[in-house]
């Protein structure tokens, strides 16, 4: 509930609440807003960070990024990547090396054809 309501606060800042609008679906905008959920708790867990000074950002490419001034000797590359589709979202981690996500539901949704699903990715 508190990063929630710190997502929430923060949204009208640095955009974070916008970026869950880009996607057309309600369906995305959730999985989304779960990702973004699960950074949060991921980075407070793994590092010990608290809630209010995480700032995630994102590459040109799209990864997500942590920017924090202290670096974890135990963690010196600490990174991690979501991914989210149908059913799913999922997070990856990774204190060394890049760490590269993407899941696909099999499962074609009853209300799209075959086409429509496939353009969901582009």
């Amino acid at each position: 509930m508190v990063v929630m309501k710190f997502i929430v606060n923060a949204g009208s800042s640095d955009g974070i609440l916008g970026e869950f609008y880009r996607f057309v679906k309600r369906e995305d905008r959730k999985r989304a807003l779960v990702s973004r959920l699960l950074q949060y708790a991921l980075v407070h867990q793994v590092l010990g960070v608290p809630f209010h000074p995480i700032i995630i950002r994102r590459t040109i490419e799209g990864k997500p990024y942590l920017e924090y001034d202290e670096v974890n000797p135990e963690f010196p590359n600490f990174n991690f990547n979501t991914s989210h589709h149908g059913d799913y979202v999922a997070i990856a981690s990774e204190p060394l090396c890049l760490v590269g996500l993407d899941i696909v539901s099999r499962i074609i949704p009853g209300k799209e054809t075959i086409l429509e699903f496939i353009q969901n990715f582009s």
